[in-house]
């Protein structure tokens, strides 16, 4: 097995690990002090579409690096990226159950 299929074979296992935490109501964030799943953006934005048909939905610049959400609309599974200025992303939190809420209008109560 090539250190790539290792590498990945790694991000299914934490995230199926993941998965598991968070149906059994535990929280599932990847933290300072876990080890977080981190490469080169790209790389890991292409392997979110492959293998869990995953797109980029929401974009924000935080604390001097860019959170990404990644959603699978259909299967509700999401995963959530850090991004670093030397183009580094690392996962810090993956899960299902994805729901987005319309907006509402200023004065209406939720």
């Amino acid at each position: 097995m090539n250190t790539t299929s290792r590498l990945f074979s790694l991000l299914f296992a934490i995230r199926h690990s993941l998965f598991a935490l968070a149906f059994l109501g535990v929280a599932a964030p990847v933290g300072p002090a876990s080890a977080a799943v981190c490469h080169p953006r790209e790389r890991l934005a292409a392997e979110l579409q492959r293998a869990w048909g995953e797109e980029l939905r929401a974009r924000a610049a935080a604390g001097g690096a860019l959170v990404e959400v990644f959603v699978n609309a259909a299967t509700t599974t999401f995963t959530i990226l850090t991004v670093g200025a030397d183009g580094t992303a690392c996962i810090r939190a993956a899960g299902e159950g994805w729901t987005e809420y319309e907006a509402q209008e200023e004065g209406r109560g939720s």
